[in-house]
Protein backbone atom coordinates (compact mmCIF):
# COMPACT_ATOMS: atom_id res chain seq x y z
CA UNK A 1 0.00 0.00 0.00
CA UNK A 2 1.32 3.42 -0.93
CA UNK A 3 1.40 5.37 2.34
CA UNK A 4 1.45 8.75 0.62
CA UNK A 5 -1.67 7.86 -1.36
CA UNK A 6 -3.30 6.48 1.79
CA UNK A 7 -2.76 9.79 3.60
CA UNK A 8 -4.34 11.63 0.66
CA UNK A 9 -7.30 9.24 0.91
CA UNK A 10 -7.69 10.08 4.60
CA UNK A 11 -7.65 13.79 3.73
CA UNK A 12 -10.35 13.16 1.14
CA UNK A 13 -12.43 11.32 3.75
CA UNK A 14 -12.17 14.35 6.03
CA UNK A 15 -13.28 16.57 3.14
CA UNK A 16 -16.21 14.26 2.39
CA UNK A 17 -14.87 13.47 -1.09
CA UNK A 18 -14.76 9.67 -0.83
CA UNK A 19 -17.98 7.70 -1.20
CA UNK A 20 -19.06 5.50 1.71
CA UNK A 21 -18.26 2.34 -0.27
CA UNK A 22 -14.61 3.41 -0.58
CA UNK A 23 -14.45 4.13 3.16
CA UNK A 24 -15.73 0.60 3.82
CA UNK A 25 -13.04 -0.78 1.47
CA UNK A 26 -10.34 1.15 3.34
CA UNK A 27 -11.59 -0.16 6.69
CA UNK A 28 -11.60 -3.72 5.30
CA UNK A 29 -8.00 -3.28 4.09
CA UNK A 30 -6.92 -1.97 7.50
CA UNK A 31 -8.60 -4.88 9.28
CA UNK A 32 -6.84 -7.34 6.96
CA UNK A 33 -3.47 -5.74 7.69
CA UNK A 34 -4.22 -5.83 11.43
CA UNK A 35 -5.10 -9.54 11.22
CA UNK A 36 -1.91 -10.34 9.29
CA UNK A 37 0.21 -8.44 11.82
CA UNK A 38 -1.49 -10.30 14.68
CA UNK A 39 -0.78 -13.67 13.02
CA UNK A 40 2.87 -12.75 12.51
CA UNK A 41 3.10 -11.66 16.16
CA UNK A 42 1.64 -15.01 17.31
CA UNK A 43 4.10 -16.97 15.14
CA UNK A 44 7.08 -15.09 16.56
Amino acid sequence: MNTECFVEDIDDVADGLIPDSRIVELIDELELVRDVIERIRIEL
